[in-house]
């Protein structure tokens, strides 16, 4: 089984390089975007689970009949960049490891991604970001 994995970012930026707004719609009302509550440490919303900054660290596939299908843990390193995404199956098998390694501009974020599958080289995502 092969899981192709795709992500669009909408990241807008300061004067200073820092980021000023980074939109999203997978969270909760009051886990990452209410200032007056802390998110619960886990948090699970429809078989996913997230750290307190708000990143998914486990992705559960689960059927309309409750049955789980594969499991996705990923971590991320302290800019909360994803390093490694490792793929089960419903009996706990590997059935793929993903891994990311980065190139950061001055401000820290990141300018290229070098992609490895199963340790193998798979490809490089290159962004430019201009600062105002």
């Amino acid at each position: 089984m092969f899981l192709e994995k795709t992500s669009t970012d909408s990241v807008n930026y300061d004067k200073n390089g820092k980021i000023a707004r980074k939109p999203t719609n997978i969270f909760k009302k009051k886990a990452k975007n209410n200032k007056e509550l802390d998110p619960p440490s886990p948090q699970y919303e429809k078989g996913k689970v997230y750290d307190k900054n708000g990143n998914v660290i486990e992705y559960n596939s689960i059927d309309s009949y409750g049955n789980l299908g594969y499991v996705v843990k990923y971590k991320y390193n302290n800019l909360n960049y994803e390093i490694e995404s490792i793929s089960y199956n419903s009996n706990g098998n590997l059935i793929e490891k993903w891994d990311s390694k980065y190139e950061l501009d001055k401000y820290q974020n990141w300018t290229k991604r070098m992609i490895y599958v199963n340790e193998n080289f798979k490809y490089i995502i290159e962004r430019k970001i201009k600062y105002y």
